[in-house]
């Protein structure tokens, strides 16, 4: 007797969703450059996703800022939905929350949305991009340069296998990273 599990339809289900399947999980490294309090800061980015059904993931991100003062850290819980049914381009939505730390300065806590698309580039290889809305409670103006961030900060993947290295622009940023 066949399992569920193991069922035909459960079989070309995930076949479907590849590697957005439930039960995947994804690595992320990023790293790049990021702008803040008027300097240029080295980014360096770890992070895992989860999927716990079909396209819908949860995860966890620490980015470290480094090279500059003061000193910046960041954390970031997020859960994204990737509409994995669609062939080729496969849009995504996704919402985060962010604690990140200053160096003598109160920590500042945000949250946004994300939207964009992967394209398939190979078997198991997709490339993607999209844009984030960001806004920052309770954040003071005469510190930080922007309070919130609309729709100006591009995101750029690439997903391997399940793991995948993502380069994303930075809160304090005037631009994506390259």
């Amino acid at each position: 007797m066949q399992s569920r599990r193991d069922s035909p339809q459960r079989q070309r289900a995930a076949d479907v969703a590849g590697v957005f399947r439930q039960g995947s999980t994804q690595a992320v490294i990023s790293g790049g450059t990021g702008y803040a309090f008027k300097e240029t800061y080295f980014v360096l980015g770890l992070g895992a996703n989860y999927y716990i059904v079909d396209g819908l993931n949860v995860g966890l991100a620490f980015e470290w800022w480094s090279g500059s003062s003061p000193g910046i850290y960041k954390l970031t819980p997020s859960v994204q939905y990737v509409f994995h049914q669609v062939p080729t381009l496969k849009p995504y939505v996704g919402a985060f929350y962010r604690r990140t730390y200053v160096d003598g300065l109160a920590d500042i806590n945000s949250a946004g949305g994300r939207a964009g698309a992967y394209l398939q580039a190979g078997r198991n290889t997709y490339i993607g991009g999209g844009v984030v809305y960001e806004r920052y409670e309770n954040c003071n103006e005469s510190v930080y340069r922007s309070c919130s961030e609309h729709l100006s900060r591009a995101e750029h993947y690439l997903r391997v296998l399940g793991a995948g290295a993502r380069q994303q622009g930075p809160v304090f940023s005037s631009g994506p990273l390259v």
